[in-house]
């Protein structure tokens, strides 16, 4: 059904429901919500409320559940706080009526959209290279421009830097290159090649002022990039990067990249070889590492490469023989090491050259890999990390934080069940839909008036002894105007067997104070993240606070937490965690653990300078060394992405000893093992009824769970979150007894761990969206006619996040209306 409403019946009907607000204390003029992904503007309406998509009465939940369904929705307008209509683009802001609000989209925070650290303008100019130190005193620049008559044979080049981009540029002898648009670089052998220039929002042009040849580059992080002299252009040459003296190099790349027949690393630097287009090798060097590079022999099919004993490989690269006709290096030139099958890194891949096997073999066709390798035993002692920026402060607390349990629960139900695929008639969660506490609070998130989780703590098991007779398995809380009793993280002593439900609060919620604090690091000696180290000492300090505070090193001790006093919004290098290790080691990956505001950028440095900085944040928290990272930390970031872990845990415990009710099993678990793993109580679930079963001898009783970490990406910091509980999980499973003994010790359950399984890792990432649907320009019209868009053509866009359609009727008045039932 598609209708058009002349704005007088709306604004009939809008009084209507102005009044029956006004009724129940109301003002239809006041911001109901606010979000970190929307803005609210009070008594307000579009200039261009004509070209919007018209969903009639609803909740304002409902409406922006139904507006984040949209990838170009970007603005709401609630009109008299009770019909919704979404729009592309407001236009100009006028005063209502009737009231109501404008909510404001910020689509960097919409689910799908990458979490990035830095932004860069293409269109500006630059006088080095971002991030880095080196001047381009070589070059003019013309700032958002571009070449609109471009030469013939000139060629884009596209995945460079700037930095690249100006190499090449003088290995070859060009002229200009412009830059920009999606990282493409095109060279101009001559200046004639660019005469006729346009606008551009996306790239610059730089013009060459005089020929220098530069083969080394100071980067930041005590990085040097050297280049080979000069490009070849011919099939099958072959140009080298040697690294400067002292140094090592710990990356190898083709300039373009991925470009020729590949690239491999020597001890001194790397070598590449041409297929026919301009190429350098490129080698990033650096002092203080002492690398050592392998390489295997001419091969096909699968290929592996292990670095000698006591060395991990922190690059890999790839040559194909000149003949091959498969291109099995395409796009592999560099690559990052990964697990074999027995848990250790190694470089390997699949060479596959086009042709059969006898004849790939017969003619040695086929392509080596090689591998850059860093001893595990360095002769560093001492690490330190340093904070980059200042800390974000009330910025971090436009995300919904959870801070822990609720002294009281004092109910006051909210309705989400916008966000529910399917909510119960009272407003619930069903146990199907909302299995743990994880998925409540992903629900909770969502919901911009949730401030709390009333929660059912037992394992909800139609066979469990516990069983709730509420098909509910957590109720959405509002503000219960508490704001005394602070949350605490321990167990919510108001739960009791008869009514095990408590209140699992968050920021939103007055009774979840500020937090600012350190508590910890995890050092790791590879660049993925996975081969934990830990120190013998690990101390942080504040700028003019002369105290040294101790952290936790290691996940079996005791959380300690550092809030400065020296500093309300501490600055940039204020913060400085040191860490000592004896015997010494290679560390090439950090994660710490802290609160939001201090996750906003790291460095890592070997000894107590941060001029000595060889490695900086990824994303928030987490600190790695070079590129290889990626493979790993690349598919977790993005915002509203699900990283989970899943495995299972046995447990036993003597009979004398063991709960008599399994009701407080789950919870007592995950809060223990959220302390260990430096995760909220809500990012752990224990799930199935546990498998009680006693020995022979009637003295023990064993108990198996199922364990699930799922961590719902908001901020960078939830990245190394992820990336970290999977490593201690890891190194947990060949250290039993030291989790038997932080769980008795720490935590005071009376059980050993018998058995944890490698836990299963899964990321998956939010659904492409749908756009608004596209409606014609109106006619002028001395009245201003509202759409009704069909509800066939909106269902598709919002059936992904699980919306069913109904009809409601009102005063004679029939719309249709997308939310939940």
């Amino acid at each position: 059904m598609a209708a058009c409403l002349s704005s007088g019946r709306l604004a009939t009907h809008a009084l209507a429901w102005a009044l029956a607000l006004a009724a129940h204390g109301e003002s239809p003029a006041s911001c109901l919500s606010t979000s970190a992904e929307y803005s609210c503007i009070a008594n307000t309406s579009c200039g261009n409320e004509a070209m919007a998509t018209h969903l009639g009465p609803m909740s304002l939940e409902a409406c922006l559940a139904a507006c984040q369904g949209f990838q170009d929705c970007q603005v709401i307008q609630y009109h008299c706080n009770t019909f919704c209509l979404l729009l592309r683009d407001c236009g100009t802001h006028a005063d209502t009526a009737c009231g109501g609000s404008l909510y404001l989209r910020n689509l960097d925070r919409a689910p799908g959209t990458a979490l990035t650290t830095e932004s860069v303008d293409l269109s500006k100019c630059y006088e080095g290279y971002a991030g880095d130190g080196q001047v381009l005193d070589d070059f003019t620049c013309t700032e958002a421009s571009y070449c609109a008559d471009k030469g013939w044979g000139v060629k884009d080049h596209h995945g460079m830097s700037l930095l690249r981009c100006s190499a090449l540029c003088r290995a070859t002898n060009c002229q200009a290159f412009q830059f920009g648009c999606s990282n493409s670089c095109t060279l101009f052998p001559t200046i004639t090649d660019c005469t006729v220039k346009g606008p551009s929002t996306c790239s610059s042009i730089y013009w060459r002022l005089h020929n220098r040849s530069e083969t080394e580059v100071s980067l930041a992080l005590g990085r040097t990039a050297a280049y080979s002299p000069q490009a070849c252009s011919f099939q099958g040459c072959w140009v080298s990067a040697q690294c400067p003296a002292n140094s090592r190099p710990v990356a190898c790349q083709t300039v373009p990249p991925n470009s020729g027949h590949g690239v491999y690393s020597t001890d001194q630097g790397c070598a590449a070889q041409g297929s026919g287009e301009a190429i350098l090798a490129e080698a990033i060097c650096m002092q203080g590492f002492s690398t050592s590079s392998v390489r295997s022999a001419w091969g096909i099919d699968n290929m592996t490469l292990s670095c000698p004993s006591g060395f991990l490989p922190v690059a890999c690269n790839c040559l194909q023989n000149s003949w091959s006709v498969g291109e099995p290096c395409t796009g592999l030139n560099e690559f990052p090491p990964t697990f074999s099958a027995d848990g250790h890194l190694v470089c390997t891949r699949d060479i596959d050259s086009g042709l059969g096997a006898f004849v790939r073999m017969s003619w040695n066709i086929g392509a080596r890999i090689s591998a850059i390798c860093l001893p595990t035993t360095g002769t560093v002692l001492e690490y330190s990390l340093f904070n980059t920026r200042d800390s974000a402060g009330s910025a971090a607390e436009s995300e919904a934080r959870y801070c822990g349990w609720a002294k009281t629960h004092i109910r006051n139900d909210v309705d989400c069940s916008a966000w529910m695929r399917n909510p119960l008639p009272d407003g619930g969660c069903n146990m199907s839909e909302c299995q743990g506490l994880a998925d409540c609070a992903e629900v909770c998130t969502a919901c911009s008036v949730c401030q709390g989780i009333y929660f059912y703590l037992g394992l909800g098991n139609v066979d469990d002894a516990s069983y709730s007779q509420s098909p509910a398995r957590c109720y959405f809380q509002g503000d219960t105007l508490n704001n005394i009793n602070m949350a605490v993280e321990g167990y919510p002593s108001v739960a009791t067997a008869s009514s095990p439900w408590a209140v699992y609060v968050n920021s939103r919620d007055a009774r979840c104070g500020p937090e600012r604090f350190l508590r910890g690091v995890s050092f790791f000696q590879d660049s993925l993240c996975t081969e934990l180290v830990v120190p013998s000492t690990l101390v942080a300090s504040a700028y003019k606070d002369g105290t040294n505070y101790t952290l936790r090193a290691g996940w079996w001790k005791i959380p300690s937490r550092f809030a400065p006093r020296s500093c309300s919004s501490c600055p940039a290098k204020s913060l400085r965690v040191t860490a000592v290790f004896d015997p010494p080691v290679s560390v090439l990956c950090a994660i710490v653990d802290s609160s939001v505001d201090f996750a906003a950028g790291w460095t890592l440095s070997q000894g107590s300078s941060i001029d000595s900085a060889f490695a900086q944040s990824v994303s928030g928290s987490l600190v790695a060394f070079g590129s290889a990272h990626k493979s790993r930390s690349a598919p977790v970031m993005v915002r509203g992405a699900t990283a989970t872990l899943r495995g299972t845990m046995l447990l036993a415990c003597a009979l004398s000893v063991c709960p008599k009710d399994s009701i407080y099993l789950p919870q007592l678990l995950a809060g223990a093992m959220a302390s260990v793993l430096g995760l909220r109580q809500h990012m752990i679930d224990f799930h199935g009824s546990p498998v009680r079963s006693e020995d022979e001898r009637q003295v023990a009783q064993s108990y198996a769970f199922v364990m699930v970490v799922k961590i719902v990406v908001s901020t960078p910091a939830d990245v190394g979150s992820y990336l970290n509980a999977a490593a201690l999980l890891k190194h947990m499973r060949y250290h039993l007894a030291v989790l038997t003994e932080a769980l008795q010790e720490l935590h005071s359950l009376p059980f050993t761990v018998q058995q944890l399984s490698t836990f299963t890792e899964h990321v998956s990432v939010p659904q492409a969206l749908h756009a608004l649907p596209t409606l014609p320009t109106p006619r002028a019209s001395t009245t201003t006619p509202i759409t009704t868009r069909p509800l066939q053509e909106l269902a598709g866009s919002l059936n992904d996040l699980g919306h069913s359609a109904y009809f409601i009727a009102f005063v004679g008045l029939i719309v249709p209306i997308l939310g939940f039932i």
